[in-house]
């Protein structure tokens, strides 16, 4: 990669680099001169070092270092969308973009999520950046066949007045010929004016099965006035003003009083300039003193989880408000509109408090299961639990008694879990419940011993049973010194000599191995129709209701797709009782 950069060229996107989200930093060691950012498919989920299977996905972009003080980082879209704002006249938004491929049956879901993120960036930038969108679409937007997947991105195109240039086939199938066009650069037509040339690069040195696709754009970066002469302002005031929550009354004596105390000559153009400098100063001054306060910096924080409940409850949220704005926006408590407008937001608030209070349960199980599997895991998720902040105090109050010093906040703990060691008398407490239940666990006792009998076990059973332990472990050890080498599933033989097993060299049939599953539960005494597919069955849906990731079940099961391994996802009884129990905590009785 190192070799097949060439330096003159100032932004690098990149697909499919294979990187996971702990191995992104190595972005920046790709080349010397260039520095970079990405996203991998583990992003929303990092996976742990030591479990990483082969990469795959992922997208990036580098820039030159030189350009480091223009570039910042805009969060924004999946982990298929990188985007970043580069300064200028006007400021660009670039985004790195790789979209779905064709093969996997959610491939046409996970197209339209990637369009209605590339939606949202677009509409919040084109009307002050410019906008260039490049990558691997996996689809001939502008020569390919009619496809539903074709005519999302073309309508999106559309929306957006966006074009793009054909360069030709730039996929390479693996017999070493041009296969198809998937890779392109999208563009304003507005800035059609700014775009030098698109073209295909055959680079020698390229290893990859796509050809590299070079954008020449035009850029002005921002001048700075360094000459400290000019007196014309050049303050603005680009807020919208709400006219009718103004006094214009006092907005136009203080303007009238301002211009009144202001001596202004026009005797030639500088004059006229300056005057008309000094107006919109006044004007500014007057709106900043009678507008109200701008809401700058204190809009809602996007929503920090996501599922398809929480997808459909916003779409209908908009629906109802566009609904209600559109019939007058009128705020009485019985117009239908303005109902079904709160009765949206409640769905869309109950969905989100649902998957939070749900990720929190899973969070807690994932928590106390790593303790023992996964040290690492624990300790990293208990530091995220603590927070920046959590672990220094700088004041704590026992009983009323402040503690600020070090060694104080230490003797308050010491004076605070001691008051909790110490017995105390409860005159809340419920002593007749007790002794009722005490009462009950003697009647319970009593029953108990009244119908225990004793079994005899004499000395030779007792050594039997530890000389032959009945481990599961050693049985497959003795099967596999039995069997030697060849096929693994042998017929059993009889043996002459006690403790000695045989077994057939050919292989156990089809149908007996079919069926020893049925044979097994039968004479376990479980009732139902089990076959050896039951196992896997059994294995995928307990490791699911255990809190396991889906790569770790996917490993196990030897499934190749998260659907598969899906359909054995079912209903946990425990999870909903507690997101029930945290939703809708019981009370306590004292």
């Amino acid at each position: 990669m190192n070799m097949a950069m060439k330096e003159d060229v100032d932004i690098y996107l990149l697909q499919e680099h294979w990187l996971f989200d702990c191995q992104l930093n190595m972005l920046n060691e790709i080349h010397s001169k260039y520095i970079g950012i990405g996203k991998s498919v583990d992003t929303d989920d990092p996976l742990p070092p030591i479990q990483m299977p082969r990469g795959y996905g992922g997208v990036a972009i580098l820039w030159r270092k030189e350009l480091d003080h223009l570039i910042s980082t805009v969060k924004a879209g999946n982990s298929r969308i990188q985007c970043i704002e580069i300064e200028g006249e006007p400021n660009i938004i670039i985004i790195s973009l790789y979209l779905p491929c064709k093969g996997p049956t959610n491939s046409t879901q996970e197209l339209l999520e990637c369009i209605d993120q590339l939606n949202e960036i677009v509409c919040t930038y084109s009307n002050t950046h410019q906008i260039i969108i490049g990558g691997d679409f996996n689809e001939d937007i502008i020569n390919g066949a009619s496809s539903q997947r074709k005519k999302c991105i073309n309508d999106f195109m559309q929306d957006h007045e966006l074009s793009s240039k054909e360069t030709g086939l730039t996929f390479i199938h693996s017999n070493g010929k041009d296969a198809t066009a998937i890779d392109f650069i999208l563009y304003q037509n507005k800035y059609s004016e700014n775009i030098i040339d698109i073209k295909k690069l055959n680079v020698t040195s390229n290893v990859s099965d796509h050809y590299p696709i070079l954008l020449s754009v035009l850029h002005h970066q921002k001048k700075l006035n360094t000459s400290g002469k000019s007196q014309i302002s050049t303050k603005t005031f680009n807020k919208r003003i709400k006219w009718d929550k103004i006094d214009t009354g006092k907005y136009a004596s203080l303007i009238s009083t301002e211009i009144s105390s202001t001596r202004c000559q026009i005797q030639n153009r500088e004059d006229i300039v300056s005057g008309f400098s000094t107006l919109n100063n006044i004007i500014i001054k007057a709106t900043k003193v009678f507008a109200p306060k701008s809401n700058k910096g204190k809009k809602k924080p996007k929503l920090q989880v996501m599922n398809e409940e929480i997808r459909k409850a916003i779409s209908n949220k908009k629906v109802a408000f566009y609904n209600w704005k559109n019939n007058g926006s009128i705020n009485d408590q019985h117009n239908y509109y303005l109902k079904q407008k709160k009765l949206t937001t409640y769905e869309l608030r109950k969905q989100c408090r649902l998957e939070i209070a749900l990720r929190r349960i899973n969070e807690r199980q994932k928590l106390i299961e790593s303790k023992v599997s996964d040290t690492k895991t624990f300790f990293r998720m208990i530091r995220n639990q603590r927070g920046k902040m959590s672990k220094h105090i700088d004041e704590l109050n026992v009983d009323g008694q402040i503690y600020n010093s070090d060694n104080q906040i230490i003797n308050g703990w010491h004076i605070h879990f001691g008051e909790l060691a110490k017995k105390s008398v409860n005159t809340k407490f419920d002593h007749k419940h007790l002794e009722n239940v005490e009462k009950e666990v003697k009647v319970i006792s009593d029953i108990c011993q009244e119908r225990y009998i004793h079994m005899q076990v004499t000395n030779e059973e007792v050594e039997k049973a530890i000389s032959r332990p009945r481990c599961i472990v050693d049985f497959y050890e003795t099967y596999l010194k039995a069997i030697g080498s060849g096929v693994f599933y042998r017929k059993p033989l009889i043996s002459d000599v006690q403790d000695k097993h045989r077994y057939g060299k050919s292989a156990l049939g089809v149908n007996k191995l079919n069926g020893l599953m049925r044979e097994m539960c039968e004479k376990g005494g479980l009732v139902g129709n089990f076959t050896n597919h039951s196992g896997k069955r059994t294995c995928a849906t307990a490791l699911y209701q255990a809190g396991i990731d889906e790569q770790q079940i996917m490993e196990r099961t030897g499934h190749r797709s998260t659907k598969g391994v899906r359909t054995y996802k079912t209903a946990n009884s425990n999870i909903q009782k507690r997101v029930s129990d945290v939703l809708n905590p019981r009370p306590i009785v004292i």
